[in-house]
């Protein structure tokens, strides 16, 4: 069965700059941007625990933590779209971020039922967009069948278009790298009409 892979923040969940945006606003005054995206590289390739990274910015963090996941809203149009594909493909999310995290937001949303395979960076322990990312992803997916995968960062769709992975962009902020992907969409509900299978 082909596999159809999607990028989670900034595709399934509108918000792309989860951590540079949502987070960075709520920790203003307590960390600076940068320094707030470096622990969560750290994080995000499992260097540093949880605890780690909320020590000296938050006292209750996994309540604090909790109110943050549950801040981020799925794209309205990505339940009907796993709908549509489930059963067609195998279905596989490759994403940047912290296994626990992701455990909130699928019992929010449900969003478990939909994939038959999970590549995050905090189990991979490289973050996108090194070939290494996307060399450990392809190790999980089945052996047979072709690939599409969405992302809304070119940079992304272009380390795996050298895997020969078919490359989707979902283009919500314009182009941040000169790449030509193979389809361009910019809405989720576009997806099934640029499979080229």
């Amino acid at each position: 069965m082909d596999v159809v892979i999607f990028d989670c923040f900034g595709v399934l969940f509108t918000e792309g700059w989860f951590i540079g945006k949502v987070l960075a606003g709520r920790m203003a005054g307590r960390i600076d941007r940068d320094a707030l995206r470096a622990r969560y590289r750290r994080l995000a390739v499992g260097e540093i625990d949880r605890a780690a990274f909320w020590a000296g910015l938050v006292e209750d963090w996994p309540a604090y933590e909790r109110d943050f996941i549950g801040e981020l809203r799925p794209d309205p149009q990505a339940i009907p779209l796993l709908e549509q594909l489930t059963g067609r493909y195998t279905l596989a999310l490759c994403s940047e971020g912290v296994a626990e995290w992701y455990e909130q937001l699928w019992q929010t949303y449900g969003l478990q039922r939909y994939f038959d395979v999970l590549a995050l960076s905090s189990d991979l322990g490289v973050t996108k967009p090194v070939p290494e990312f996307f060399e450990a992803t392809e190790r999980l997916l089945p052996a047979a069948g072709r690939r599409a995968y969405v992302d809304d960062k070119l940079e992304n769709l272009r380390a795996a278009a050298a895997l020969g992975w078919h490359t989707i962009w979902l283009d919500r902020i314009g182009p941040d790298i000169d790449f030509a992907p193979d389809a361009t969409v910019t809405e989720l509900r576009q997806v099934p009409d640029v499979l080229p299978w």
